[in-house]
Parts: structure tokens; sequence; C-alpha cells
């Protein structure tokens, strides 16, 4: 679209906003906006992200352990500036490990994970959270990368604990998991409060980070599995699941250096394992079985972002 340039006084040129951009992100009369140079070319985006500036109190007394933190990740990716969290009774229950927790232990324990957000009061029957610090899209690749090679070395080392029948490397997933989680919430909620820099891409890029949790979440979940019951693999097991190791770089590299031919490479992969469990499934143990039906699930959901990353491509 064209826009006329406005002159002021003698050293002063405008050129107006269009309304319907300008509406979309919430951008008003006194709000700052980011202006770059680009050669010929001058990009204008949002400065800060777009967050509710009302503070928010939710009585959670009747959620479980697992709800509460979905709860909490959500309300952290929307950006709320305070959230008053009451609730009526001390504990909640942990269906996975049958036994009840403290409300106050599982917030503080999502609280550490969620960047910018800090908890400012605490009493007998209330925790208070307030958002600390604002985001901005600056940050948003740097994050992303990280995130990619953070469930590169978990998958390496779940593979390679495996392998060595070394249970302490693979228990050391959890942390991953956790630290990955953080990234994760704090890139959803730049995406969600400010917008990727090519906004039409944002909701394809939400898909693609909210996928990369579900990869985690599995490969955490088959590492509680192994060493909780002390899973030991044989040779075919170990071949199959470093070559689910493989595939997951290939989508790495498919990401950052798209082209059709990496994308008929990591489909190849992925043919090829599901081929390989299918014909040595007479011959692979129970446990071997086990690990590989749940990180084969990895190969399925990195297949679901294809049409994503496609997208932003074009």
């Amino acid at each position: 679209m064209k826009r006329k340039v406005i002159q002021i006084a003698d050293s002063t040129q405008l050129v107006s906003l269009p309304r319907k951009w300008a509406v979309e992100h919430g951008v008003k009369k006194g709000d700052e906006v980011e202006v770059t140079e680009e050669g010929n070319k001058i990009v204008i985006e949002i400065s800060q992200e777009k967050v509710p500036d009302e503070n928010l109190e939710l009585d959670i007394s009747e959620l479980d352990k697992d709800s509460l933190i979905f709860l909490l990740r959500g309300l952290f990716i929307r950006g709320y500036e305070g959230i008053k969290l009451v609730f009526r009774t001390p504990v909640t229950k942990h269906h996975r490990t049958g036994q009840e927790v403290r409300f106050v232990s599982v917030i503080h324990g999502e609280i550490s994970r969620a960047i910018g957000y800090e908890i400012t009061q605490e009493r007998g029957d209330f925790v208070m959270v307030k958002r600390v610090s604002q985001s901005t899209i600056k940050e948003f690749d740097a994050m992303l990368k990280r995130i990619f090679l953070l469930i590169l070395d978990a998958a390496k080392d779940l593979s390679l604990g495996v392998k060595n029948q070394d249970f302490d490397l693979v228990s050391t997933l959890e942390e991953k998991h956790n630290n990955i989680t953080k990234f994760i919430g704090y890139t959803l909620r730049i995406l969600y409060t400010v917008g990727y820099t090519e906004y039409n891409d944002t909701p394809f890029m939400f898909h693609i980070i909210s996928s990369l949790d579900m990869i985690i979440d599995i490969l955490r979940n088959t590492a509680r599995d192994i060493v909780s019951e002390r899973i030991v693999a044989t040779k075919d097991g170990i071949h199959i699941l470093e070559a689910i190791e493989k595939a997951i770089s290939h989508y790495h590299e498919l990401y950052y250096k798209f082209s059709f031919k990496k994308c008929e490479e990591f489909s190849s992969a992925r043919d090829e394992i599901i081929t390989s469990i299918k014909k040595m499934s007479k011959k692979l143990t129970k446990e071997d079985i086990r690990i590989l039906t749940a990180t084969e699930q990895v190969l399925e959901v990195f297949r679901e972002l294809f049409s994503a990353r496609i997208a932003v491509e074009y």
C-alpha cells in the first residue's frame, strides 16, 4: 500500500500508520513503536508486548496438580499483570503418584519456570504472582534455537543412556524437560502478546512451539518409565532408538535449512523406522516395544509440523 509523506515545518516528515494494522495490534496514541532502518526500507514493529493490564483472581481449590500446572502456563502465556491464586485447603491430588501435594509447592515449582514472573505475596490460603518484566520479539529467534538444541541434547542423552544402561543419565531428562518448558512458555507468551516478526506466521509458529512442548513431554515420560522400571533394551531396540534420534536431527536441519530434499529425507527416515519396528516386532522384546512405541510418537508430531513449516516458508 502507498502512503503520502506529510511535511510538518521545515525538518519533519510524517507517514500515517494503516488504521487496520493499528487496531489489530492495539496501537494507540502515545504508544511507542520500534523503527529500524534497512537500506531503502524502514521497518515498524511494536516495541513492547500487549498484555492484559488487569489482575486476575481464581479459586483453584478443585484443581489437581497437573491441571493447576496447565492453568498457570496458560495464564503466563496470556501475560496477565497479576494473578491471585486462592485455595480453601492446603493440598491437592497428584494422580500419577497417588499422593497429595501442597498447592504452594506446585505454584513455586511452576513459577520457577515462568520467565518474567515472581511470587510477590504468600499467605496460608492464597499466592499472589506478578509479572515483573516484559517480552520483546527480538528474543524470540534465539529462544527457539535454544529450544531445538536442548531437545536434540535430550534425545541424544536418552538414546545414549539406554544404550549404556546409564539410568542416571536417562533420569536427567526430568531437569532437561523443566528447562525446555521454561523457554517454551516464554516464547509462546511472546507470540501471544507481541506476535511473530512476520505477523501472519504467528499461528504457525505458535503451533510449532506447542508441538515441541509435546515432544519433550514424550521424551521425559519415556525416560521416567525407563528409570522407574529399570528397562533394558536389546541391540535391535537400541539401533532403532538411535535412528529416531537421528530423524529428530533431520527435522532440525529441515527447519533451519528448508528444502524439499530435506522434507523427503525426513519422510524417508520416518517410514524406514516404522517399517523396521513392524518387521522386527517378533524379535524385539516387550521392553524394546515399550520404549519404541513411546518415542516413535515424536516422529508423528514432527510429521504433523510439515504443513506449518512449509507455510512459514511460503
